[in-house]
């Protein structure tokens, strides 16, 4: 009785509802945010073994790559089937984040492929080469008195703070130095600003830190169906590691033009083989994960 009482004043107050006029709604999609979501459904689907996010971050990532790029140039904003404004480093950086987290999520290395050639291409429209880091606008965007480079971390993190980390993951990933190079400079260009208040900048302190402290590259190299090399990635990716890397192959001719450095390497007796380097050196490979888990975990 209390139940149907209760739907029927929820449906009276919902019918004079009907008579006000709707507050206009915001439905632009913005790649920069799309670009964190993605990051965050594809390390909570990571970390919580849980496809569904990860299969909205994947289907949230085809849109962008459907609908917001024009010419292979990133675009700022869609709505209504309208594609308008050339990405911001926002825009580039904030995606760049999602492709690692996805790529890191599910190791298909399409992801990894296309965080690479989107930093590639955030390098070319973005550096300040006269003083480092990122400028907000691109070498192609309209023409400005001024061109800002922020480096200030508010209700969401600087492009210029989440290019510098991702830069750095990408080069550990990949083996790219140019890449980690970029990141360094960085370092130098605003060590002022860093210097004045850290505490404004924090996301940008993580790049700081990925490079001041040791760092391992894990190249995985084995079938995507051995249950074995299946447990071991599972158990890394529930495992807190920031200053891990992990490199997953079928084989290693499959690093061509990804990650070369991992190209010469080789499995044992077709089982998975572990590589675990520090600084793209590496020791002798194992077949036994529990050895390989304690190597990655001794610090």
């Amino acid at each position: 009785m209390l139940e149907e009482k209760l739907e029927e004043a929820r449906q009276k107050l919902f019918a004079e509802r009907q008579k006000r006029t709707y507050p206009h709604v915001d439905d632009k999609v913005l790649t920069s945010w799309n670009g964190l979501m993605i990051a965050g459904l594809a390390k909570a689907g990571k970390i919580f073994q849980n496809q569904k996010y990860i299969n909205a971050a994947i289907r949230a990532v085809r849109f962008i790559e459907n609908h917001l790029f024009h010419n292979e140039r990133l675009m700022a904003r869609y709505r209504a089937g309208e594609t308008k404004y050339p990405g911001y480093i926002d825009d580039y950086a904030f995606l760049l984040w999602g492709y690692v987290e996805l790529y890191e999520a599910t190791f298909d290395l399409t992801f990894l492929h296309k965080s690479k050639q989107l930093a590639e291409q955030m390098l070319e429209l973005f550096w300040d080469n006269d003083n480092g880091g990122l400028y907000f606008t691109g070498k192609d965007s309209e023409k400005l008195i001024t061109k800002d480079k922020e480096v200030y971390d508010g209700a969401i993190p600087s492009g210029n703070s989440v290019a510098a980390v991702m830069l750095i993951r990408i080069g550990y990933l990949t083996g790219e130095t140019n890449f980690l190079d970029h990141a360094e400079e960085m370092h130098y260009t605003f060590y002022k600003d860093i210097d004045a208040q850290p505490s404004a900048s924090p996301f940008f302190l993580q790049s700081v830190q990925l490079v001041d402290h040791p760092t391992k590259e894990v190249v995985i190299i084995g079938l995507a169906d051995d249950p074995k090399k299946q447990a071991f990635i599972e158990q890394l990716q529930q495992m807190f590691l920031p200053d891990v890397s992990v490199l997953s192959l079928e084989t290693s001719e499959q690093a061509n033009n990804i990650a070369d450095f991992a190209s010469v390497y080789n499995q044992i007796n077709q089982e998975t083989t572990i590589y675990i380097c520090e600084n793209f050196s590496c020791q002798r490979p194992t077949t036994n994960i529990a050895e390989a888990i304690k190597k990655i975990r001794n610090r």
